[in-house]
């Protein structure tokens, strides 16, 4: 798996790719019009492109498959089944 660091990835951000950093908790990032969204379990921020190169400018990130990140909605409706 190649590992990116922060200043690699800028540019395919603006692209439409979504990193996954390699720390723990690791973070999803992806960018939105002049934002970048960061999000993991628990945490969710939309940040200027300023703010995340600083925030971030340490951490290793690889590329997202799609395939892990799309919602399984059979297993989304089970669950909240399950749930009630």
């Amino acid at each position: 798996m190649q590992t990116f660091q922060l200043q690699h990835i800028l540019a395919y951000l603006k692209e439409g790719y979504r990193f996954k950093s390699i720390h723990q908790p690791s973070i999803l990032v992806k960018q939105s019009g002049d934002y970048v969204i960061i999000s993991s379990l628990n945490y969710h921020a939309k940040l200027i492109l300023e703010d995340f190169q600083i925030m971030y400018e340490a951490t290793l990130f690889v590329l997202e498959d799609d395939e892990e990140s799309t919602i399984d909605l059979e297993k989304d409706s089970e669950f909240y089944r399950w749930k009630q």
